[in-house]
């Protein structure tokens, strides 16, 4: 039914790789879409979150593995089928659970009633363990990289039933992950000494605030109204050494909306649901260190502009937004070869540098 693609990183189901024809830094530099889509209490998570990012099991009330393609019924990114996760809400009963491992994993959760027509719920995953691979070459580089692995995962629900309100629900989620990781973690000849003679490993870090409002009504002749709207802030670090061969910062805002109607039930002939989706991307803002001096950093919002050597990693949001206005930022293409990288922002500076 389901197992793990060619790079270990997504699902594969029924043949197709979900993660799509480029893989690693290569898609993320490149830009790519996932051929298999992947929702998590209706919040569809984006390329970099499955493929860099960890999503924890614990306190999950279902998941649904969809084969074949689901454009029809899941949107976009889903030729290669859906897998659909849903976590458990919030009870009105006391409940609780508590799962620890010595030295690497502790999980957490409780739920209960806050007031008459209030429940919440909270949820904690924590894992992680050091690196199995010993890097033994001299020339082997840190710096900033962190090679061992790391997850979090915080989930908080608030569930609202107001009495007087029949039919009426109201879902408040809040979801914290965190997820480093090194780019990869093999051996060399001979492996079973784990071993390795590589010079570098780049690491990733993964960071993910998703907000949801859940609200619904049923009518109770038949017709019911749901809406669910999101807003997730994602931020990526991929970390190298030395930094100005690769090193990249990734800020995304994302806000979406859906909103449908069911009417009908099983025993009647005519039944059905309608309704619409919209998914913006707010902001997407990047610093790339990639090219090699006079030019060392990169700024992209909706683009990319060169920054000289020597200025502030965080420009004042205000004065930003003032040079956009008379100087917008220009487009460039994240290739994967770093030579063409380094010829579009030499080129691009020099265009600043003469006021084009």
């Amino acid at each position: 039914l389901c197992r793990l693609g060619r790079t270990g990183r997504r699902a594969t189901i029924r043949g197709p790789d979900g993660e799509g024809a480029h893989s690693g830094a290569v898609a993320f530099f490149g830009g790519t879409a996932p051929r298999l889509a992947f929702t998590l209490d209706g919040h569809s998570l984006g390329y970099n979150e499955i493929v860099w990012g960890s999503q924890a099991l614990w306190d999950v009330e279902s998941i649904e593995v969809f084969r074949g393609p689901q454009t029809a019924a899941q949107g976009a990114n889903s030729i290669a089928g859906a897998i659909i996760a849903r976590t458990k809400d919030p009870t009105f009963q006391p409940q609780g659970a508590a799962q620890m491992e010595y030295g690497s994993h502790s999980r957490l959760m409780a739920s209960g009633s806050l007031s008459e027509d209030l429940a919440g719920r909270i949820a904690v995953d924590y894992w992680a363990r050091n690196n199995c691979i010993d890097y033994t070459s001299p020339a082997f580089a840190v710096g900033s990289t962190d090679r061992d692995h790391e997850s979090r995962t915080i989930r908080a629900k608030l569930l609202w039933q107001p009495q007087e309100i029949p039919g009426f629900q109201g879902k408040l989620t809040f979801l914290h992950s965190m997820t480093n990781r090194p780019d990869w973690e093999a051996a060399t000849e001979p492996y079973e000494d784990l071993e390795s003679a590589t010079a570098s490993n780049p690491s990733w870090r993964l960071r993910t605030n998703t907000t949801i409002l859940d609200l619904s009504h049923d009518f109770g002749n038949g017709w019911t109204l749901f809406n669910q709207l999101q807003y997730s802030d994602i931020r990526i670090k991929r970390s190298t050494e030395p930094v100005n061969s690769g090193t990249v910062v990734l800020d995304q805002d994302v806000t979406s909306n859906e909103t449908r109607v069911t009417f009908g039930t099983p025993e009647d002939r005519i039944s059905g649901v309608t309704g619409c989706s919209s998914r913006t991307r707010l902001r997407t803002s990047c610093w790339i260190t990639a090219a090699p001096p006079p030019m060392t950093t990169a700024r992209t919002t909706w683009g990319c502009s060169p920054k000289p050597p020597g200025g502030p990693q965080e420009p004042d949001r205000r004065a930003a937004l003032s040079a956009r206005r008379h100087h917008p930022a220009r487009r460039v293409e994240l290739y994967p070869q770093p030579a063409g990288l380094r010829r579009k922002l030499r080129r691009l500076a020099a265009q600043d540098r003469a006021g084009l």
